[in-house]
Protein backbone atom coordinates (compact mmCIF):
# COMPACT_ATOMS: atom_id res chain seq x y z
CA UNK A 1 0.00 0.00 0.00
CA UNK A 2 2.56 2.64 -1.25
CA UNK A 3 1.62 4.90 -3.65
CA UNK A 4 5.10 5.71 -4.94
CA UNK A 5 5.67 1.96 -5.83
CA UNK A 6 2.67 1.77 -7.25
CA UNK A 7 3.14 4.78 -9.48
CA UNK A 8 6.89 3.05 -10.32
CA UNK A 9 5.09 -0.51 -11.45
CA UNK A 10 2.68 1.37 -13.93
CA UNK A 11 5.18 3.18 -15.56
CA UNK A 12 7.68 0.31 -15.83
CA UNK A 13 4.60 -2.37 -17.34
CA UNK A 14 5.08 -0.25 -20.89
CA UNK A 15 9.02 -2.22 -20.76
CA UNK A 16 9.85 -5.37 -21.50
CA UNK A 17 13.21 -6.19 -18.91
CA UNK A 18 15.35 -8.54 -16.75
CA UNK A 19 15.85 -8.08 -13.43
CA UNK A 20 19.35 -9.05 -12.42
CA UNK A 21 21.50 -8.94 -9.17
CA UNK A 22 24.50 -7.02 -8.53
CA UNK A 23 26.07 -6.80 -5.55
CA UNK A 24 26.42 -3.64 -3.48
CA UNK A 25 30.15 -3.65 -3.95
CA UNK A 26 30.12 -4.37 -7.64
CA UNK A 27 27.21 -1.93 -8.42
CA UNK A 28 28.84 1.85 -7.77
CA UNK A 29 27.15 3.51 -10.46
CA UNK A 30 23.83 2.40 -9.44
CA UNK A 31 23.43 5.28 -6.74
CA UNK A 32 23.35 7.99 -9.81
CA UNK A 33 20.16 6.73 -10.88
CA UNK A 34 18.69 7.97 -7.79
CA UNK A 35 20.31 11.84 -7.74
CA UNK A 36 19.19 14.94 -9.55
CA UNK A 37 21.50 15.86 -12.27
CA UNK A 38 24.38 18.29 -10.71
CA UNK A 39 24.23 21.83 -12.78
CA UNK A 40 27.05 23.32 -13.29
CA UNK A 41 27.94 25.96 -10.65
CA UNK A 42 26.95 29.47 -11.39
CA UNK A 43 29.95 31.46 -12.97
CA UNK A 44 30.68 35.07 -10.91
CA UNK A 45 31.52 37.99 -13.08
CA UNK A 46 33.15 40.51 -11.50
CA UNK A 47 31.40 43.81 -12.99
CA UNK A 48 31.00 47.38 -11.69
CA UNK A 49 26.85 48.42 -12.36
CA UNK A 50 25.46 51.62 -11.60
CA UNK A 51 23.54 51.83 -7.83
CA UNK A 52 19.89 51.48 -7.94
CA UNK A 53 17.39 51.10 -5.59
CA UNK A 54 14.46 48.66 -6.75
CA UNK A 55 11.72 46.66 -4.93
CA UNK A 56 11.10 43.49 -7.28
CA UNK A 57 8.31 41.06 -6.45
CA UNK A 58 9.32 37.33 -6.66
CA UNK A 59 6.80 35.88 -9.24
CA UNK A 60 7.30 32.48 -7.65
CA UNK A 61 6.05 34.37 -4.03
CA UNK A 62 3.39 37.15 -5.16
CA UNK A 63 0.26 35.45 -5.03
CA UNK A 64 -2.47 35.70 -7.69
CA UNK A 65 -6.08 38.12 -7.25
CA UNK A 66 -9.34 36.47 -7.70
CA UNK A 67 -10.86 39.88 -6.43
CA UNK A 68 -14.57 40.56 -7.83
CA UNK A 69 -13.88 42.11 -10.81
CA UNK A 70 -11.64 39.41 -12.27
CA UNK A 71 -14.38 35.94 -11.28
CA UNK A 72 -16.73 38.82 -13.46
CA UNK A 73 -15.10 38.75 -15.75
CA UNK A 74 -14.30 35.49 -16.12
CA UNK A 75 -17.92 34.53 -15.71
CA UNK A 76 -19.32 36.60 -18.42
CA UNK A 77 -16.94 34.44 -20.63
CA UNK A 78 -18.82 31.40 -19.45
CA UNK A 79 -22.54 31.26 -21.72
CA UNK A 80 -24.43 29.24 -18.86
CA UNK A 81 -22.96 32.03 -16.19
CA UNK A 82 -23.67 34.82 -18.94
CA UNK A 83 -27.76 33.26 -18.96
CA UNK A 84 -27.64 33.37 -15.49
CA UNK A 85 -25.75 37.04 -15.00
CA UNK A 86 -28.66 38.12 -16.82
CA UNK A 87 -31.78 36.84 -15.18
CA UNK A 88 -30.44 37.74 -11.85
CA UNK A 89 -29.92 41.19 -13.51
CA UNK A 90 -33.32 41.22 -14.58
CA UNK A 91 -34.91 40.24 -11.56
CA UNK A 92 -35.35 36.54 -12.19
CA UNK A 93 -35.56 34.54 -8.79
CA UNK A 94 -33.23 31.82 -8.60
CA UNK A 95 -33.12 29.79 -4.63
CA UNK A 96 -29.75 28.95 -4.53
CA UNK A 97 -27.79 31.95 -6.34
CA UNK A 98 -27.68 35.85 -6.53
CA UNK A 99 -25.76 38.58 -7.42
CA UNK A 100 -23.11 40.80 -5.07
CA UNK A 101 -21.35 43.37 -6.47
CA UNK A 102 -22.24 42.29 -10.13
CA UNK A 103 -21.06 38.86 -9.18
CA UNK A 104 -22.92 35.34 -9.09
CA UNK A 105 -22.60 33.96 -5.60
CA UNK A 106 -23.67 30.67 -4.53
CA UNK A 107 -26.06 30.53 -1.77
CA UNK A 108 -25.30 27.65 0.86
CA UNK A 109 -26.55 26.26 4.21
CA UNK A 110 -24.33 24.82 6.55
CA UNK A 111 -26.01 24.39 9.77
CA UNK A 112 -26.73 27.39 10.97
CA UNK A 113 -25.02 29.01 8.83
CA UNK A 114 -25.90 31.01 5.38
CA UNK A 115 -22.41 31.51 3.34
CA UNK A 116 -22.91 33.19 -0.14
CA UNK A 117 -19.77 32.12 -2.08
CA UNK A 118 -18.47 33.20 -5.42
CA UNK A 119 -19.02 31.05 -8.29
CA UNK A 120 -15.96 30.22 -9.75
CA UNK A 121 -16.48 29.77 -13.70
CA UNK A 122 -14.55 26.89 -15.34
CA UNK A 123 -11.86 28.37 -16.49
CA UNK A 124 -10.89 30.07 -13.54
CA UNK A 125 -10.80 26.61 -11.79
CA UNK A 126 -7.33 25.87 -12.49
CA UNK A 127 -5.68 29.03 -11.30
CA UNK A 128 -7.42 28.98 -8.22
CA UNK A 129 -6.16 25.27 -7.24
CA UNK A 130 -2.68 26.69 -8.11
CA UNK A 131 -3.24 29.57 -5.81
CA UNK A 132 -4.66 27.32 -2.80
CA UNK A 133 -2.08 24.10 -3.63
CA UNK A 134 1.03 25.55 -5.43
CA UNK A 135 1.91 28.93 -3.36
CA UNK A 136 4.37 29.11 -1.13
CA UNK A 137 1.23 30.37 2.01
CA UNK A 138 -0.39 27.22 0.37
CA UNK A 139 2.43 24.56 1.20
CA UNK A 140 1.28 21.77 -1.39
CA UNK A 141 -1.00 20.10 1.51
CA UNK A 142 -3.00 17.18 0.78
CA UNK A 143 -6.91 17.11 -0.11
CA UNK A 144 -8.88 17.65 2.85
CA UNK A 145 -6.56 21.07 3.99
CA UNK A 146 -6.84 22.23 0.56
CA UNK A 147 -10.31 21.54 0.43
CA UNK A 148 -10.96 23.16 3.67
CA UNK A 149 -9.50 26.13 2.71
CA UNK A 150 -10.94 26.45 -0.74
CA UNK A 151 -14.35 25.58 0.48
CA UNK A 152 -15.58 28.11 3.00
CA UNK A 153 -14.57 30.58 0.37
CA UNK A 154 -15.98 30.06 -3.47
CA UNK A 155 -18.05 27.43 -5.13
CA UNK A 156 -18.11 25.41 -8.06
CA UNK A 157 -19.81 22.06 -8.90
CA UNK A 158 -17.79 18.78 -8.02
CA UNK A 159 -15.21 21.16 -6.14
CA UNK A 160 -13.84 18.28 -3.68
CA UNK A 161 -13.34 15.62 -6.86
CA UNK A 162 -11.88 18.55 -8.87
CA UNK A 163 -9.54 19.46 -5.65
CA UNK A 164 -8.76 15.59 -5.20
CA UNK A 165 -7.92 14.99 -8.94
CA UNK A 166 -5.57 18.05 -8.80
CA UNK A 167 -3.97 17.38 -5.14
CA UNK A 168 -3.26 13.66 -6.65
CA UNK A 169 -1.35 14.44 -9.87
CA UNK A 170 0.74 16.61 -8.16
CA UNK A 171 4.32 16.11 -9.58
CA UNK A 172 6.17 17.78 -6.79
CA UNK A 173 3.61 16.12 -4.14
CA UNK A 174 4.61 12.90 -5.56
CA UNK A 175 8.24 13.69 -5.69
CA UNK A 176 8.98 15.02 -1.89
CA UNK A 177 6.08 13.34 0.25
CA UNK A 178 5.63 9.30 1.01
CA UNK A 179 2.86 7.39 2.34
CA UNK A 180 2.37 7.24 5.95
CA UNK A 181 0.48 4.51 8.06
CA UNK A 182 0.26 4.32 11.65
CA UNK A 183 2.93 1.26 13.49
CA UNK A 184 0.56 -1.10 15.32
CA UNK A 185 0.38 -1.50 19.15
CA UNK A 186 -1.21 0.29 21.79
CA UNK A 187 -1.13 4.11 21.70
CA UNK A 188 0.34 5.91 24.55
CA UNK A 189 -0.68 9.76 24.31
CA UNK A 190 0.08 12.33 26.38
CA UNK A 191 -2.34 13.86 28.85
CA UNK A 192 -4.37 16.50 26.93
CA UNK A 193 -3.86 19.92 28.18
CA UNK A 194 -7.05 22.23 29.44
CA UNK A 195 -5.75 25.30 27.39
CA UNK A 196 -3.79 27.02 24.60
CA UNK A 197 -0.39 27.24 25.80
CA UNK A 198 0.05 24.78 28.63
CA UNK A 199 2.24 22.06 26.91
CA UNK A 200 4.40 23.29 23.32
CA UNK A 201 6.82 21.37 22.44
CA UNK A 202 10.32 22.48 20.59
CA UNK A 203 12.88 20.63 18.63
CA UNK A 204 15.69 21.43 16.01
CA UNK A 205 15.76 19.92 12.21
CA UNK A 206 19.19 20.06 10.79
CA UNK A 207 21.86 20.55 9.83
CA UNK A 208 20.24 21.08 6.56
CA UNK A 209 22.24 22.08 3.21
CA UNK A 210 23.32 25.93 4.38
CA UNK A 211 21.60 28.39 3.25
CA UNK A 212 22.81 31.45 1.16
CA UNK A 213 22.25 33.80 4.50
CA UNK A 214 24.59 31.14 6.32
CA UNK A 215 21.44 29.22 8.20
CA UNK A 216 21.62 25.61 8.59
CA UNK A 217 18.91 24.84 11.18
CA UNK A 218 15.23 25.32 11.29
CA UNK A 219 13.33 25.94 15.39
CA UNK A 220 10.20 24.48 15.42
CA UNK A 221 8.07 25.18 18.62
CA UNK A 222 4.65 23.60 18.21
CA UNK A 223 1.59 24.00 20.42
CA UNK A 224 0.25 20.98 21.40
CA UNK A 225 -3.58 21.91 21.69
CA UNK A 226 -4.02 24.39 18.88
CA UNK A 227 -1.06 22.33 16.85
CA UNK A 228 -0.03 26.31 16.14
CA UNK A 229 3.74 26.54 15.23
CA UNK A 230 6.34 28.95 15.48
CA UNK A 231 9.39 28.23 13.21
CA UNK A 232 12.59 30.09 12.68
CA UNK A 233 16.10 29.74 10.49
CA UNK A 234 19.26 29.85 12.45
CA UNK A 235 22.72 29.27 11.29
CA UNK A 236 23.62 26.98 14.91
CA UNK A 237 21.81 24.71 17.44
CA UNK A 238 23.52 26.20 20.41
CA UNK A 239 21.88 26.28 24.01
CA UNK A 240 21.80 30.58 23.54
CA UNK A 241 20.26 30.08 19.72
CA UNK A 242 17.19 28.26 21.06
CA UNK A 243 16.96 30.69 24.35
CA UNK A 244 16.93 33.60 22.44
CA UNK A 245 14.23 31.94 20.36
CA UNK A 246 12.28 30.46 23.42
CA UNK A 247 12.02 34.15 24.80
CA UNK A 248 11.81 36.16 21.78
CA UNK A 249 9.72 34.25 19.59
CA UNK A 250 7.27 32.46 22.01
CA UNK A 251 7.37 33.74 25.66
CA UNK A 252 7.45 37.47 24.38
CA UNK A 253 4.67 37.20 21.87
CA UNK A 254 2.26 34.52 22.87
CA UNK A 255 3.18 34.42 26.72
CA UNK A 256 4.69 31.60 28.90
CA UNK A 257 3.46 28.17 28.32
CA UNK A 258 3.58 25.99 30.92
CA UNK A 259 4.75 22.88 30.26
CA UNK A 260 7.73 22.46 27.35
CA UNK A 261 8.79 19.27 25.99
CA UNK A 262 12.22 18.23 24.31
CA UNK A 263 14.36 15.95 23.28
CA UNK A 264 17.70 15.19 25.04
CA UNK A 265 19.78 17.24 22.76
CA UNK A 266 23.06 19.08 24.35
CA UNK A 267 21.58 22.66 23.31
CA UNK A 268 18.12 21.54 25.81
CA UNK A 269 20.06 20.27 28.64
CA UNK A 270 22.70 22.98 28.96
CA UNK A 271 22.08 24.95 31.91
CA UNK A 272 21.80 28.41 30.26
CA UNK A 273 18.51 26.54 28.56
CA UNK A 274 17.51 24.90 31.79
CA UNK A 275 18.05 28.47 33.85
CA UNK A 276 15.93 30.51 31.32
CA UNK A 277 12.92 27.65 31.72
CA UNK A 278 13.24 27.65 35.18
CA UNK A 279 13.41 31.38 35.60
CA UNK A 280 10.12 32.08 33.29
CA UNK A 281 8.14 29.04 35.64
CA UNK A 282 8.07 26.58 32.36
CA UNK A 283 8.42 23.06 33.91
CA UNK A 284 10.59 21.83 31.37
CA UNK A 285 10.25 18.02 30.13
CA UNK A 286 12.86 16.24 28.46
CA UNK A 287 11.61 13.01 25.89
CA UNK A 288 12.38 9.78 25.92
CA UNK A 289 15.84 8.84 24.97
CA UNK A 290 16.35 7.18 21.63
CA UNK A 291 12.59 7.18 20.93
CA UNK A 292 11.43 10.24 19.20
CA UNK A 293 8.15 8.94 19.26
CA UNK A 294 7.65 10.75 22.69
CA UNK A 295 7.90 14.26 21.10
CA UNK A 296 5.99 12.94 18.23
CA UNK A 297 3.73 16.35 17.69
CA UNK A 298 6.96 18.36 16.62
CA UNK A 299 8.38 14.83 14.57
CA UNK A 300 5.15 15.30 12.43
CA UNK A 301 5.53 18.71 12.30
CA UNK A 302 9.29 18.47 11.24
CA UNK A 303 8.50 15.55 8.14
CA UNK A 304 5.61 18.11 7.22
CA UNK A 305 8.20 20.84 6.85
CA UNK A 306 11.09 19.13 4.85
CA UNK A 307 8.55 17.55 2.49
CA UNK A 308 7.18 21.12 1.84
CA UNK A 309 10.01 23.47 2.09
CA UNK A 310 11.82 20.51 -0.65
CA UNK A 311 8.70 21.36 -3.07
CA UNK A 312 9.97 25.06 -3.48
CA UNK A 313 13.37 25.32 -3.09
CA UNK A 314 16.14 25.76 -5.74
CA UNK A 315 19.01 22.77 -6.85
CA UNK A 316 21.39 24.31 -5.01
CA UNK A 317 18.89 24.32 -1.89
CA UNK A 318 20.52 27.37 -0.74
CA UNK A 319 16.98 29.16 -0.28
CA UNK A 320 14.90 27.37 1.57
CA UNK A 321 14.80 29.94 4.63
CA UNK A 322 13.46 32.27 2.26
CA UNK A 323 10.21 29.77 1.92
CA UNK A 324 10.05 28.97 6.15
CA UNK A 325 7.73 31.58 6.60
CA UNK A 326 5.49 30.85 4.22
CA UNK A 327 5.59 26.99 4.65
CA UNK A 328 4.73 27.70 8.41
CA UNK A 329 1.72 30.29 7.11
CA UNK A 330 0.34 27.35 5.26
CA UNK A 331 0.21 24.76 8.17
CA UNK A 332 -1.12 27.16 10.66
CA UNK A 333 -3.86 28.25 8.40
CA UNK A 334 -4.58 24.28 7.40
CA UNK A 335 -7.31 22.30 9.48
CA UNK A 336 -6.05 19.71 11.14
CA UNK A 337 -7.88 16.10 11.59
CA UNK A 338 -7.54 15.90 15.21
CA UNK A 339 -8.87 19.66 15.83
CA UNK A 340 -11.75 20.27 12.77
CA UNK A 341 -9.38 23.43 13.06
CA UNK A 342 -6.88 25.55 11.57
CA UNK A 343 -4.48 26.00 14.16
CA UNK A 344 -4.12 30.07 13.53
CA UNK A 345 -7.99 30.12 14.45
CA UNK A 346 -7.77 28.25 17.84
CA UNK A 347 -4.51 30.73 18.46
CA UNK A 348 -6.44 34.13 17.34
CA UNK A 349 -9.93 33.31 17.95
CA UNK A 350 -10.30 34.20 13.97
CA UNK A 351 -10.49 32.92 10.68
CA UNK A 352 -7.28 33.45 8.86
CA UNK A 353 -7.39 36.16 5.51
CA UNK A 354 -5.43 34.75 2.85
CA UNK A 355 -3.49 36.45 0.36
CA UNK A 356 -5.50 35.46 -2.33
Amino acid sequence: KNGRLDRWALQLQDYEFSIKHVAGKHNCVADCLSRYPMSPPDTLVQQKLDEVCTITANPSISPPIFDSTKIKEEQLKNVKMTKMHFDLATGVKMNQYELQNDVIHKIIHRGKSILKLPYIPPNLIQPLLQAYHNHPTAGHLGVVKTWYKIRYRYFWPGMFRSIKSYVKSCQLCHEFKISRTKPAGLLKPIEQPSGILDLMRLDFIGPVPISTTGNKYILVCVDYLSKYAITCALPDCTAESAAKFFVEKVILQFGVPQQLITDNGSHFMAKLFEAVASRCGVHHIKATTYHPQTNGLTERMNATIAASIGAYVNQQQSDWDEFLPFITFAYNTSRQESTKMAPFTLMFGRDPTLPF
